[in-house]
């Protein structure tokens, strides 16, 4: 059997909610889940060149909010630069100072 890595939104306004979610070439998209299997970069935003898009009108999401790097079974995720930082179970990760560009943020450790 193939390792794979399941995505679920399990609170908030996405929960259940599958069409708001567009996802770039290669991803399936089962029920909630989003499974990736084998290897890949998944850049979660609003803008359109991310992979697995977000809705627009989300203020808690940036452009380009959270790298997420899989290689099933494994998956290692870094906040991209956020004004809002990532939450992993219930963790808070990452996030940019006020004043500094998405850019900026990006090359954060953290």
């Amino acid at each position: 059997m193939a390792s794979k890595v399941v995505i679920r939104v399990l609170e908030g306004r996405l929960k259940g909610k599958e069409v708001a979610i567009r996802l770039g070439d290669g991803l399936l998209l089962r029920t909630e889940d989003i499974v990736v299997e084998g290897h890949d970069v998944l850049l979660f935003g609003r803008a359109e060149d991310c992979r697995v898009c977000l809705p627009q009108d989300d203020g808690q999401v940036s452009r380009h909010h959270f790298v997420m790097e899989v290689n099933a079974p494994d998956a290692r995720i870094r906040d991209y630069g956020s004004l809002n930082g990532t939450y992993v179970n219930d963790r808070k990760i990452g996030s940019r100072d006020k004043g500094r560009t998405p850019e900026e943020g990006q090359k954060q450790i953290g």
